[in-house]
């Protein structure tokens, strides 16, 4: 149930900071974790005066840029 969420805040994913290079592991690359979230949402109700327009089942996926997954997805549509 989403009460009380208005569209734009309905998730965040934000961008890897670059402090969380690791030179043993990545080099200079930050982890590129965030960039490989996928949320799954069925059943969807929503209440209240804010409300996020949204169908009933939907994914959310992060903007991946190195791999622009999200470009390739033909039914995905970048939201801001």
């Amino acid at each position: 149930m989403f009460e009380e969420v208005s569209h734009s805040a309905l998730t965040y994913i934000q961008d890897p900071p670059q402090k969380w290079a690791n030179l043993q592991d990545c080099v200079e690359f930050t982890c590129t974790g965030m960039y490989n979230i996928v949320m799954y949402f069925s059943g969807i109700q929503t209440a209240g005066s804010f409300r996020p327009n949204v169908p009933a089942i939907f994914n959310i996926i992060s903007n991946n840029k190195e791999s622009v997954s999200a470009q390739v997805i033909s039914t995905c549509n970048l939201q801001n």
